[in-house]
C-alpha cells in the first residue's frame, strides 16, 4: 500500500526501521507483542480486507495475525478502519483523483464486530493516534510542562 500511494520512500526516510512483510510470522511482530516488548499496538489505515481478518479472527497475513496474538495477551490494539459507517465515503486515488466508495453492510458489520472485541479500539480519524500515546504515555504532558 504504501508503494502504491507513494508513501514508502517518506516512511523510510523518516524510522530507522521499516519491516516488510514475508509471511504471517516474518518479521516476527507476534513474538515481541506477546512478549512484552510494546505497550499497545496501533494499526492505522487497516484496509477493509485486514479489518474483516482481524473481525473474523483470521490470522494469515502479518497485521491479522500480530492483532491475534497481541488479543491474546491482553496486549491493547488500536484500529483506524479506513471504511467507517455505512453509505458513500470520499477518497483520492494515487493519482489524485477522486473516488466515491460506497461502504457495504457486510464492511460494517466487521466494524460492529470489531467493537466488541476485547482489548481492541477504534479510532475514526488520524489525529486520535496522539490520544492513544498520551493515554498510555504522559509524555505530551511533560513536553508541555
Amino acid at each position: 500500500m504504501l508503494q502504491w500511494y507513494k508513501q514508502y520512500d517518506d516512511l523510510s526516510k523518516n524510522f530507522t526501521k521499516v519491516f516488510t512483510e514475508k509471511n504471517p510470522n516474518v518479521p516476527f511482530l507476534a513474538g515481541d507483542l506477546q512478549s512484552g516488548k510494546y505497550d499497545f499496538f496501533v494499526i492505522a489505515p487497516t484496509s477493509s480486507n485486514t479489518t474483516a481478518k482481524i473481525s473474523l479472527g483470521i490470522g494469515d497475513t502479518l497485521l491479522s495475525n500480530a492483532v491475534s496474538m497481541a488479543s491474546k495477551a491482553s496486549v491493547p490494539v488500536y484500529l483506524l478502519p479506513c471504511e467507517y459507517g455505512f453509505g458513500t465515503t470520499n477518497t483520492k486515488l494515487p493519482d489524485g483523483r477522486a473516488l466515491n466508495l460506497r461502504i457495504r453492510k457486510e464492511d460494517t458489520e466487521h466494524i460492529e464486530r470489531l467493537q466488541n472485541m476485547e482489548d481492541v479500539y477504534l479510532i475514526k480519524t488520524p489525529g486520535e493516534i496522539t490520544q492513544v500515546f498520551s493515554q498510555h504515555y504522559d509524555i505530551l504532558t511533560r513536553a508541555t510542562c
